[in-house]
């Protein structure tokens, strides 16, 4: 930005606060009624909770009733039972009480802004607060979610003392104009002047939140419960199971004070939105409210498409240091079809009174600012980022915060990156995925992989045999006939695979031990029946590969002729070129020897996560225990020889640690997990890393045949 234009953002910004030092907007007047129900709905939240103490009351009752009433000697089944309960009595009961003595934990705790840290902003709250009629907030956070938010901060003593937070999401501060964001903050300072109704909205969330934890969160303490029922000793293990069942048994009453609670205080807190929208429609306008809707559900799927891009380039070691830009870069490159795609969304369906809705539908709430026909009160169009100093630093910050909060593996190799790194190893990645997708016709799979042989990689690595022009015309033409014709083969592996799946999926859970209703899952009822529908699901698989082996020949044998003549000098490339060819097929070597085990892996995780898909307390008996554990071991078997095979092996791309070898790319730690679920992910992770550098290692190989195709072409 030029100095002039700085100078006139500032000038335009001096104005925009001398206009809204002068602003007052009435306060909206809510009617006794609503203030009754409100009222009303508070006080029924907050027996909700008495009503679950007084179960667990009468749980914990009768299980000293029944320790107050020992059996007879005489009976040892009855008396072991009666120890058992002795032990996992009163366990239960204080897992269903210490969710809600247990504060819930945040992913993301935010960046609290210091005094003076970010003036125009701070100014520019606290005139909007004073246009609105609301107490101003005590203290701004900044986060990377795309919203903002009004709350307490400090639980109850900060409810009760006034301690307001205004928590601001960078990606709207990157993505909105200062009218459009003026409106945001107008409606979340609009929560702060309705008092009573907000400390009420506040009671009933936290009652909400307790009920959810008790229900369906698990901490450390659940965990160490889950370890103790899968535990190799024999007592350990008993009493873990008999736990888990009677927490299960007792928490299955919670669910319909859960949802009853969500379904009772919906209502209220619908109408405290609507009051608050009222604020920022008659800020920022009738039209702008719905653009400001639409552009806030855009940067959501920018922001999600910004976190896959993360995902995708995290194992490179690769961070972009400026998440919230990068979110707004995304949403700027989102397509017309996905923007109608939105707009669709929200105004295609009412909300209604659903149960657990907390917020009324976009629909509602445009129609709502429609009516109004307000036509805003500040009109500036500058963009909301001039109200930092140095929004980039900000937003830096911001997300070096969020990296630490967000992802729970070892990011100590990995390199926060400017915007034009990050989106350079973003092209270079996808470019390597398009090439082997055009290049196959979207026709590669994980399961048809091509794997070359070991003459096929001497072949291309020594640059023998080049092949001329007309035998490489004449590998194309082959190759583009078979994709042209062959879709019922395609399609026959396609089914023959998608079975093979099914039946290792199902395979796993009945040598678990699970019992399956053949009804609903269409099973046979036996293991025999199971065996016999494995081996012809395996013939049928068998026959689609021989009739695909002709295919995978002829592909094959394209890449090797095209990257031997690259290899060889016969085609135009650079040294630099070429010594990134050689390595890649060092790595594609050493790859297609492992398949045979990463293929061994991979069925080996597809049964172990049917199994934890299917855990439920009631259902984990002594033999699925042993099942996870057989897994367990088998899969670190298999990880350590898919290191110990790629040990020597450098990685072929560019990566933030400098050079590292292929196994230390690959492997990741885990933390917070465990052992099961540690030794899940850790397999995982690494199965999608190892197949991830397969596919672009391949799609080096498809791109450099192309080019050498296109220039014996051109020659």
């Amino acid at each position: 930005m030029s100095e002039d234009e700085a100078s006139g953002d500032a000038a335009e910004l001096e104005r925009v606060l001398g206009d809204l030092a002068r602003l007052r907007i009435d306060s909206h007047r809510v009617s006794p009624g609503y203030r009754c129900v409100l009222l009303l709905v508070t006080v029924v939240m907050l027996l909700l909770p008495l009503l679950y103490f007084g179960l667990v009351g009468a749980f914990a009752f009768w299980v000293a009733s029944c320790l107050s009433d020992p059996p007879d000697a005489g009976r040892g089944l009855a008396w072991c039972s009666h120890l058992l309960l002795w032990v996992a009595g009163p366990a239960s009961v204080f897992f269903l009480i210490k969710p809600w003595f247990t504060g819930g934990t945040d992913d993301e705790e935010g960046l609290v802004l210091e005094p003076g840290e970010a003036a125009d902003l701070e100014c520019f709250v606290g005139l909007l607060a004073r246009a609105v009629g609301a107490p101003g907030p005590r203290q701004i956070k900044l986060d990377c979610g795309v919203n903002a938010a009004a709350g307490y901060s400090g639980g109850w003593r900060g409810m009760l003392g006034k301690d307001l937070t205004l928590t601001l999401g960078l990606p709207l501060v990157a993505g909105l104009d200062l009218r459009s964001f003026a409106g945001v903050l107008a409606h979340e300072l609009g929560h702060f002047s309705q008092c009573a109704g907000m400390r009420l909205a506040w009671m009933i969330m936290a009652v909400n939140k307790a009920f959810d934890r008790s229900v369906n969160q698990r901490d450390r303490w659940d965990q160490r419960l889950q370890d103790a029922a899968r535990s190799d000793r024999g007592h350990v293990q008993l009493f873990g199971l008999a736990t888990l069942s009677l927490v299960w048994a007792a928490r299955q009453p919670l669910w319909l004070l859960m949802w009853a609670g969500r379904f009772i205080s919906g209502f209220a807190l619908r109408q405290l939105e609507f009051d608050a929208d009222g604020y920022e429609i008659v800020f920022a306008g009738s039209d702008t409210f719905r653009k400001t809707s639409r552009e806030i559900k855009l940067l959501g799927v920018g922001v999600d498409r910004a976190l896959q891009l993360i995902g995708d380039t995290l194992p490179e070691g690769k961070l972009p240091k400026n998440l919230p830009m990068l979110a707004r870069v995304q949403t700027q490159e989102l397509s017309q079809r996905v923007r109608q795609a939105v707009e669709e969304e929200m105004m295609g369906r009412r909300a209604g009174i659903r149960a657990g809705a907390t917020h009324p539908s976009d629909r509602e709430r445009i129609e709502v600012a429609e009516s109004y026909g307000a036509p805003g009160l500040l009109h500036s169009r500058l963009l909301a980022r001039v109200l930092f100093d140095d929004f980039d630093v900000s937003a830096e910050r911001v997300t070096k915060r969020f990296y630490g909060s967000r992802f729970d593996l070892d990011l100590s190799g990995c390199e926060l990156v400017d915007m034009a790194a990050f989106e350079g190893a973003v092209a270079l990645r996808e470019k390597r995925f398009a090439a082997s997708e055009t290049f196959f016709g979207d026709r590669l799979t994980l399961a048809r992989a091509p794997v070359f042989t070991a003459d096929e990689i001497a072949t291309m690595y020594g640059g023998h045999g080049v092949a001329s022009r007309g035998q490489l015309a004449e590998n194309a033409e082959a190759m583009r006939r078979w994709l042209a014709e062959g879709g019922e083969a395609f399609e026959r592996f396609d089914r023959a695979e998608k079975e093979m799946l099914e039946v290792a999926r199902t395979t796993a859970l009945f040598h678990a031990g699970f019992r399956l209703r053949r009804r609903a899952f269409g099973l046979p009822r036996s293991l025999a029946a199971l065996s016999e529908r494995r081996r012809a699901a395996g013939e049928r698989h068998a026959r689609a590969l021989v009739g695909m082996a002709e295919f995978d020949r002829i592909a094959r044998r394209r890449i090797s002729w095209a990257v031997a003549r690259h290899l060889a000098g016969a085609s135009v490339g650079a040294r630099a070129e070429r010594l990134q060819t050689r390595r890649v097929l060092r790595a594609l070597e050493a790859m297609g020897a492992l398949f045979p085990t990463l293929s061994q892996m991979r069925r080996r995780l597809l049964a172990q996560g049917a199994i934890l898909q299917n855990i439920r307390p009631a259902t984990l008996s002594r033999s699925v225990a042993e099942q996870l554990n057989r897994n367990v071991t088998e899969l670190s078997e298999l990880s350590v020889r898919c290191r110990e095979a790629l040990r020597r092996v450098p990685y072929p791309f560019e990566h933030a640690s400098g050079k590292i070898s292929m196994a230390e790319y690959a492997s990741a730690r885990f933390s917070g997990y465990g052992l099961v679920m540690a030794s899940y992910k850790t397999t995982e992770t690494m199965l999608e890393r190892l197949f991830d550098v397969y596919f672009r290692l391949l799609g080096h190989l498809c791109a450099v045949t192309s080019e050498v195709e296109a220039e014996a072409g051109d020659s």
